[in-house]
């Protein structure tokens, strides 16, 4: 008999090799996340706002390799504790492109959006773009089109609609502010309330707000901010961090979005981590890195690399 893992595995199979029940999957899964954000005491647009005190497991930049996320999942043993609500899992984004089995990893993703929906967030990365803010490379489209011929192009509309419905934004209250890039920097000490900051009080954000939390990278030695090289977004200096922290008041930021050797790096006095959960091509770091977080632990932001798993 399958176990569960196994057994959502083999659906998410099933799922890509059918382009009806694709596009049946990723409408469904946008359809829920539209009515989360209308209507869940959770949501403020663009944001999910998470419970304090909890077990947070937290993956960064898949970029197709289904074989690691497979193996969190395992080791884990995520799907029994998802079963349970003994942990909440969230997403950094970015599930496509430059990965051999795109089409696999954003499926079995959105399987667990669709039957764990309350513990389960995905956000969006920059690699799940908005139509005036394409990445370089994004190959999915193409990917799309040699799995599914000319249907995947129609496909690919589809997730595009997808992508507008993922949330930007998570707050563990308290605890911890989650996006793919960084907080933005533009006229940051002139908001006094995180809605307005983050575009939380309208939907859809600010272009110019959502550009940053998608694309942003921490930098030491810089204050505020500096033009990005990626030709999108800003590098963040040390007083964005603090504003950010204290807007949401949260401990630490946690986003992907920059490949890391060891998986995973800390910025601005372990205040922000970047965490990078795959391997292989373009990048070949030696490991992935994910978090396995308790909030409940006294003082658990003070040693942030006890909660950082390798492989």
């Amino acid at each position: 008999m399958l176990n569960a893992l196994s057994s959502l595995i083999r659906q998410a199979e099933l799922v890509r090799t059918n382009p009806a029940r694709l596009r049946e999957l990723v409408e469904e899964v946008t359809s829920l996340l539209a009515d989360e954000r209308r209507e869940s005491s959770n949501r403020l647009n663009g944001g999910v706002l998470l419970p304090s005190k909890g077990r947070y497991l937290i993956i960064g930049d898949l970029h197709g390799d289904l074989d690691t996320l497979e193996e969190i999942l395992e080791k884990n043993d995520v799907i029994r504790r998802l079963d349970e609500k003994r942990i909440n899992i969230v997403f950094l984004g970015d599930y496509i492109d430059r990965g051999n089995r795109q089409i696999e990893t954003i499926t079995l993703v959105m399987l667990l959006k669709k039957h764990y929906p309350e513990n389960t967030v995905l956000l969006r990365g920059n690699h799940e773009p908005p139509k005036e803010l394409p990445p370089y490379p994004h190959d999915f489209p193409y990917v799309l089109k040699v799995q599914y011929g000319i249907e995947g192009w129609e496909l690919y509309n589809t997730f595009t609609k997808l992508f507008d419905e993922l949330p930007y934004v998570a707050i563990v209250e308290g605890e911890m502010l989650l996006m793919h890039g960084g907080p933005p920097t533009n006229n940051i000490n002139n908001v006094d309330s995180y809605k307005e900051y983050l575009s939380l009080d309208t939907f859809p954000p600010r272009l110019e707000v959502l550009e940053e939390i998608l694309w942003n990278d921490p930098a030491e030695h810089i204050e505020y901010n500096t033009p990005s090289p990626r030709g999108a977004g800003y590098l963040f200096g040390y007083k964005v961090t603090e504003k950010a922290l204290n807007l949401t008041n949260t401990k630490i930021i946690v986003r992907g979005h920059e490949p890391a050797n060891e998986g995973y790096k800390l910025n601005h006095n372990g205040r922000v981590v970047t965490l990078f959960t795959r391997h292989g091509p373009p990048y070949f770091n030696e490991k992935a890195a994910y978090m396995v977080v308790d909030t409940r632990v006294l003082n658990w932001h003070r040693d942030i690399e006890e909660w950082i798993r390798q492989i």
